[in-house]
């Protein structure tokens, strides 16, 4: 059982990169059924983009406050934390979108 204590700001430096593959991993199939951008229709240098409000952050700060004791420190199991961060996105279509580069970053 691993175990994460500290505060959000150190569970993003540390899990973070993690949570960002793991939306990759979990969006995959859906990305790949999509097959075009749901903004333009381009169908090349697609990516997986959270919708407003559902960004990734604001996600696992979500999960996060759940575990937070008053002094603002979280202890949280990182296996109930895969699973609730993966929960949390479905269904897909209502945290994520697929859309080109030029789409995602707003070029």
């Amino acid at each position: 059982m691993a175990q994460f204590k500290g505060t959000i700001k150190e569970f993003t430096k540390y899990i973070g990169a993690y949570a960002r593959l793991k939306v990759t991993a979990v969006a995959r199939n859906y990305k790949q059924n999509k097959n075009c951008c749901e903004e333009c229709g381009a169908n090349s240098s697609l990516e997986i983009a959270h919708v407003k409000g559902k960004e990734r952050p604001v996600l696992i700060a979500q999960i996060l406050s759940e575990f937070m004791d008053e002094t603002d420190c979280i202890d949280i199991d990182l296996n109930e934390f895969e699973e609730r961060f993966t929960e949390i996105h479905l269904p897909l279509e209502s945290t994520v979108r697929i859309l080109c580069k030029n789409c995602h970053t707003g070029v």
